[in-house]
Formats: structure tokens, C-alpha cells, sequence
């Protein structure tokens, strides 16, 4: 599974938004959200979401920090009949999701970004950086 790419959508004041429609075709209609790391809301296919979990099960004991990060604000979220999403109130808070919505393909994995938030940090991407990072890893 690779997702790639980004859409915007509205989100209505409930919290809901439009599943897109090429998202929904790979990962089907059940989903985990949780919080990302940066200002956004991490959503994973059940499947995607199990391997990530694995993972995180066969973290040593002084990870715990990373573990209750992920796996204490996971839910699980389904589409609904007009196809879309509930945000939980708690990912819209920690992402700062108001209005306008970008989802972000990540390889495995959604990125839910309040738009201008995304706006924002990418006009601060060192692109210097990537590129050294893309010969490091040969890319």
C-alpha cells in the first residue's frame, strides 16, 4: 500500500469531513486515528494500523513514552453513509483542524492537516536538507 498525494475538504462544525475518494478505494472504509508527532492527525487502514502497532508492542520497556503517545489517543473511526469522516474532538484540538483540511498520502499512512497550518510549515522546509538527505540514503 503507498499512498501518495494531497486533497483538500471542509470540515463541517461536527467535525466531519469527505473521505477522498482515491484514499478510500486503498484503505477501505475503517480507519485508527491518532495524533502525529507534528500538528496533524495520523490515519491508518486497520491493517497499516496493526503492523504499526506491532512495532510498537516490540519497543523495549523505556520506550513506554512512545507507545502511550500513539496508541492512548487511537481510535477507531468509519465512514458514514455520505462518506465521510468524524475527526474526534481531541485530534481537531491537537491538530488545530478548523475549517479547511489537507489530507497528505505518507506512504502508509494519512496526514490530516488543518491547511493553513500546512501552509505554513511547508514554506519553512529546508530544501538543502532533503537533498543532503536523499544522497545519504541514496535516493
Amino acid at each position: 500500500m503507498r499512498l501518495r498525494g494531497r486533497q483538500y475538504h471542509n470540515m463541517d462544525v461536527k467535525g466531519r469531513v469527505l473521505m477522498p475518494s482515491s484514499y478510500k478505494d486503498i484503505l477501505g472504509d475503517r480507519y485508527v486515528v491518532t495524533r502525529g508527532l507534528d500538528d496533524n492527525v495520523l490515519l491508518f487502514s486497520v491493517e497499516q494500523w496493526d503492523i504499526f502497532e506491532d512495532k510498537l508492542y516490540e519497543l523495549p520497556e523505556d520506550a513506554s513514552e512512545v507507545k502511550e503517545y500513539f496508541c492512548s489517543f487511537a481510535l477507531d473511526v468509519e465512514i458514514d453513509k455520505a462518506g465521510r469522516i468524524l475527526i474526534p474532538q481531541m485530534h481537531r484540538t491537537h491538530a488545530g483542524l478548523v475549517k479547511e483540511v489537507v489530507f497528505i498520502g505518507n506512504l502508509n499512512r494519512l496526514e490530516i492537516w488543518d491547511a493553513e497550518v500546512k501552509s505554513e510549515a511547508e514554506s519553512g522546509i529546508d530544501r538543502a536538507a532533503i537533498k543532503a538527505k536523499m544522497k545519504e540514503y541514496n535516493v
